[in-house]
């Protein structure tokens, strides 16, 4: 529970102004945008249209009291995560209390729930086509490339849209997808995406040839031609268990993109770019594998076959060793860097815990009590080998044991005993993690391609995958 100041409080007013004339007094002169999100993941006391305008302008005139120019920018998850509450004509009330002149709007997901779509472009007011993309910077090659590349011209067209902007939780993945939308302020209209894609690998290599353009042809028919409905999430980071985990594209045909990537790394090895994206294709083929994996763990539990289920003990945590060493080739695949940063800050030694304890618990409990347990999951080395390996050598200790035993398996108290290893995790100092690359990527990655491929291939034939849906 949230409590706000009620917009008829006299101080509500005072104290928003106030704010914003000490930010006019310090920062001097602006550009007389204010960011000011009132109910973000909460809904309004009441769903009167006439109180949701009049909050609207109490809000405004807080921020115009002391800049008379001032232009209030909203982002609209409101909209999208309290659907149920925020009907069309509620948005259209809150709204209202705001001259057009004075709102800009952060149509935060645009690329898969469109708000101006449904709101008929904001009843007039501006906003601005945002590609949210990454939530909690999990790793996980995703997107929705024709549709970025199609909608904002749409919108631009048929709109009150201002602009394009980028609302990531996250940066460092899915380069592609970043470009795109970026480009789009410079293009009069769609083109070909086959197109775009050969001129952004050329700048992104300094070489293209079939191969590479195959190869991202690809993964643009594939990983990044997600649904709507779809979000990036990736099992091989979330805490242990049995649940269906699905795709929304055929693991076999993604093995292409794989294929040709690999062949390129002789002629591309000296390429930064081209090893970011070799680790992060790899990474990728093996993180499908281990959902077929996983599938095959769950059939095999079901049917009672113990030597299965040992069989894949074996072969999970091994697949959790070799990414580590893959991750462990590239600075940008580290945990060490992430602690050393965050560690970098403290004054004292009290501090230096401190730092260390919330950089770790970011990224994988995200409270003290897995709140929201691996929301902003990495796929990083260090990440793989001393916190999700244990997660799952402790899952496997129950699941061989109760089904030696002749019982269920026994959920809650391994969620209670992993727990307790993910929170001595976040505080433990006495292992350091590298904070520089180690290994040959290209050396590693034909290894694992090797190792894996004809695995991956024989996995993704057997079953077949549909789209999955985290919501």
């Amino acid at each position: 529970q949230v409590r706000y100041l009620d917009p008829d409080n006299p101080l509500f007013i005072k104290i928003g102004s106030r704010f914003v004339s000490n930010l006019l007094k310090y920062f001097g002169p602006n550009d007389h945008l204010y960011n000011g999100d009132l109910y973000n993941e909460l809904n309004p006391p009441s769903s009167e249209p006439a109180y949701l305008r009049h909050v609207g302008a109490v809000m405004m005139r807080s921020m115009q009291q002391a800049d008379p120019d001032a232009i209030w920018v909203m982002q609209t998850w409101l909209f999208h995560y309290g659907r149920r509450f925020w009907s069309p004509s509620l948005i259209e009330a809150h709204l209202s209390g705001v001259d057009d002149d004075h709102m800009i709007l952060l149509d935060l997901f645009s690329e898969a729930k469109p708000i101006w779509k449904k709101t008929n472009s904001f009843y007039g007011k501006k906003f601005i086509w945002c590609q949210l993309l990454s939530f909690g910077g999990q790793q996980g090659m995703f997107g929705r490339m024709q549709n970025v590349m199609d909608d904002p011209h749409e919108a631009a067209s048929s709109s009150s849209m201002a602009g394009i902007g980028l609302t990531p939780e996250g940066l460092f993945t899915n380069a592609i997808m970043f470009e795109l939308l970026l480009e789009q302020a410079w293009m009069d209209g769609p083109m070909a995406l086959s197109d775009w894609m050969n001129g952004f690998l050329r700048n992104r290599y300094g070489f293209l040839n079939d191969e590479i353009s195959e190869a991202w042809e690809i993964l643009s028919q594939t990983a990044y031609d997600a649904p709507p409905r779809m979000m990036p999430r990736a099992k091989i980071t979330k805490r242990p268990n049995l649940k269906l985990w699905y795709t929304n594209y055929d693991h076999c045909e993604f093995l292409g993109a794989w294929e040709k990537i690999v062949g390129m790394a002789p002629v591309l090895k000296h390429s930064d770019t081209f090893r970011f994206d070799l680790i992060d294709i790899t990474r990728q083929a093996l993180s499908n594998l281990f959902v077929d994996w996983h599938t095959d763990l769950r059939v095999a539990y079901e049917h009672y076959n113990l030597e299965v289920v040992k069989d894949y003990r074996v072969r999970i945590l091994e697949l959790y060793e070799d990414l580590d060493e893959l991750l462990a080739t590239h600075d940008l695949y580290l945990l060490g860097p992430w602690i050393e940063e965050a560690e970098r800050w403290a004054r004292n030694a009290g501090e230096v815990m401190n730092y260390h304890f919330n950089a770790k618990n970011l990224i994988t409990l995200w409270g003290p009590n897995g709140e929201i347990n691996d929301y902003a999951a990495r796929q990083w080395s260090g990440m793989m080998k001393y916190y999700y390996t244990p997660r799952w050598e402790l899952f496997f200790n129950y699941l061989i044991e109760d089904m030696e035993m002749g019982r269920p398996l026994r959920l809650e108290e391994f969620n209670e005993e992993c727990l307790n290893f993910e929170q001595r995790w976040q505080i433990d100092r006495e292992r350091v993690y590298p904070t520089q690359a180690i290994g040959d990527t290209v050396e590693v990655a034909q290894k694992l391609f090797t190792k894996y491929y004809c695995a991956c291939e024989k996995s993704c034939s057997i079953l077949n995958k549909s789209w999955y849906n985290p919501f």
